[in-house]
């Protein structure tokens, strides 16, 4: 790899806020060429080049004049990817006891963003192998364990690093907030079924009373309620409802309940293992997302069955992969896609899973998960594929900005 410096002018603009002067962010300028720039939505270019410019991608082809004060990557010899968006994650903060709350089964009002933590070890292990976004969120002990954020791997202010708060609804419907013999409502399935339509209820009563007087047919606002603020969004569709759960009951629940029931589309089911993928036609049918991992493979009729290869033989569209990590862990997420290809997913799809499918059902697709003009500079340098055990990243931009260069942060992961 050859980075050859250009001399980049430092243009402070200086804006008045308050009575205060506040400096303008500057972002350098590169122009990355590369062998092999695998767009993921727009096909493969080869030998081509990527400006980058305030953050953004400006432009990508094979015939483009690199400006001058452009700073040049020359990585010919190597692949260019989007960073990687790991759609299930638990890593974002420092540890595992900030990621439960379980004193209620109906924690709503509840937010990771509390236990954000920046330039951790396992975030630095992410950034390194070239995942890039996140879906930081709660655990799954109880049914609603609070809203994530969907963030970067890499930011040294929370404002750099978050791309959306709230990020999601986490909902845990069956699995782990199960409590055997408590004899509480909510232990079993009925009970948190009860449970999840009464807050499903109540959201929408609060989000309708806000509606009434907003479109001015009442004079006094609601009391604001943190209950059901930070989740009155999962009935526009801007906020993604994420639920946890597996085996064919409880994944079919989420689709009856949440879109067929309530009208709220766009739920993405998480994990959906043992037996859940027959069904895959139902899902291909609905305003529904799947998204598989840890686990990529059941076991049945004495033979391994890839998960995310039954889901799209059934029709499901868009299936992402995710690692599920907890305090580290989410550096295997191209691994995660490799061992997809080899229980019988397609490479493009692999690359879609965990690239392009996971922004589109956060709803960030419009800023991540594919190099296209205009999409922030989330950008990774590969030796070859990512889906080639044998490769690894070189070089990782984000927001245009050199965060990893394995020739001076040498391999971390």
């Amino acid at each position: 790899m050859k980075v050859r410096p250009a001399w980049l002018p430092a243009i402070v603009i200086l804006a008045v806020s308050s009575g205060l002067f506040a400096a303008a962010k500057t972002y350098p300028a590169y122009a990355i060429k590369a062998g092999k720039i695998l767009t993921i939505t727009q096909g493969i270019i080869e030998n081509g080049v990527v400006l980058v410019r305030d953050g953004k991608i400006e432009k990508i082809g094979t015939d483009v004049a690199i400006p001058s004060g452009y700073a040049v990557i020359d990585v010919s010899r190597h692949w260019l990817l989007p960073g990687l968006v790991d759609t299930h994650s638990h890593s974002g903060g420092e540890g595992w006891n900030d990621l439960n709350d379980m004193v209620f089964q109906l924690n709503s009002d509840l937010r990771i963003l509390n236990a954000v933590a920046l330039n951790t070890p396992e975030l630095r292990r992410a950034v390194a192998a070239g995942v890039t976004t996140i879906n930081f969120i709660p655990g799954s002990g109880s049914n609603s364990g609070g809203t994530g954020i969907i963030m970067k791997t890499a930011g040294e202010e929370l404002d750099d690093s978050i791309l959306r708060f709230p990020g999601v609804m986490k909902i845990a419907q069956a699995g782990n907030p199960e409590r055997e013999y408590t004899g509480e409502i909510g232990a079993g399935r009925m009970g948190m079924n009860w449970n999840l339509r009464e807050l499903i209820k109540a959201t929408k009563a609060y989000t309708d009373e806000w509606a009434k007087f907003e479109r001015g047919e009442t004079k006094t606002p609601p009391k604001k309620d943190i209950r059901y603020e930070y989740t009155k969004d999962i009935f526009s569709g801007a906020l993604p409802v994420f639920v946890h759960c597996a085996w064919f009951q409880p994944v079919q629940m989420v689709y009856l309940m949440w879109l067929d029931e309530f009208g709220i589309e766009g739920a993405i089911i998480t994990h959906g293992e043992f037996g859940a993928y027959r069904n895959a036609p139902a899902i291909a049918g609905r305003k529904v997302f799947y998204d598989c991992g840890p686990r990529l493979y059941d076991f049945e009729r004495d033979s391994f069955l890839g998960i995310v290869t039954e889901y799209e033989r059934g029709g499901t569209k868009n299936v992402s992969i995710n690692t599920d990590s907890a305090a580290g862990g989410q550096e295997y997420l191209s691994l995660q896609a490799s061992m997809a290809v080899r229980l019988g997913l397609d490479e493009q799809s692999a690359l879609e899973g965990i690239t392009i499918n996971g922004a589109r059902s956060l709803r960030i697709d419009h800023r991540v998960g594919s190099i296209e003009k205009g999409k922030d500079a989330d950008l990774v340098v590969w030796t070859g594929s990512p889906l080639d055990v044998r490769s690894h990243t070189i070089l990782v931009l984000v927001n245009g900005r050199i965060v990893y260069d394995i020739s001076k942060d040498g391999q971390t992961f």
